[in-house]
C-alpha cells in the first residue's frame, strides 16, 4: 500500500517522478496537439504495512538513548535513524532528512500499528490466529 511517511513538513517516503509525460491538447477548432509535460503528481513508497510499521517501531526502543538503525523499506530503499537523547535524526533515501522529538515518533507508531493491528483484524479476522500475531503487536 502507498505509506506516507511526513515530519516537519519533509516527505520521507515520497519518490521523486522523473521525466516528462505526453499530454494531448485539442483546441476548439483544431487538430490534437501533442505537448510534454512533467510529471507533477507525488507517488507514495509502496511499503507492507505491517513490516513498516513493526520494524520502525523496533528500531525505534532498540536504539537507546544514543544509537543508530537502519530500516530497510521492502527492497525500495532505506531510512537512517540517529537518536541523541531526545532528538531523533531521520535521513531517507530520497535526499529528505528530518530531527524531531524522538517520543513524538514512537507515539505516532504506536498509534499506526494499533490501526494497522484493527485493519487486519476488520478484514481478516483469523489473523489473530497467526503463530506471529502476539509477536507482531507486543509492541504496540
Amino acid at each position: 500500500m502507498p505509506v506516507r511517511f511526513c515530519i516537519n513538513g519533509a516527505e520521507l517516503l515520497e519518490l521523486h517522478a522523473s521525466g516528462n509525460r505526453d499530454v494531448f491538447i485539442v483546441p476548439p477548432h483544431g487538430e490534437a496537439q501533442r505537448v510534454q509535460l512533467p510529471y507533477e503528481e507525488r507517488a507514495w513508497l509502496r511499503l507492507p504495512l505491517l513490516g513498516f510499521a513493526t520494524d520502525m517501531l523496533q528500531a525505534l526502543q532498540e536504539m537507546g538513548m544514543h544509537g543508530t538503525q537502519k530500516v530497510s523499506l521492502a527492497g525500495s530503499g532505506t531510512l537512517h535513524l540517529a537518536r541523541e537523547g531526545d532528538q531523533l535524526f531521520l535521513t531517507s533515501d530520497n535526499g529528505k532528512t528530518v530531527t524531531t522529538d524522538v517520543a513524538e515518533v514512537i507515539d505516532a507508531f504506536r498509534d499506526f500499528l494499533g490501526k494497522v493491528r484493527s485493519m487486519l483484524l476488520s478484514h481478516v479476522p483469523e489473523i489473530e490466529n497467526h503463530p506471529f500475531w502476539d509477536q507482531w503487536f507486543s509492541q504496540g
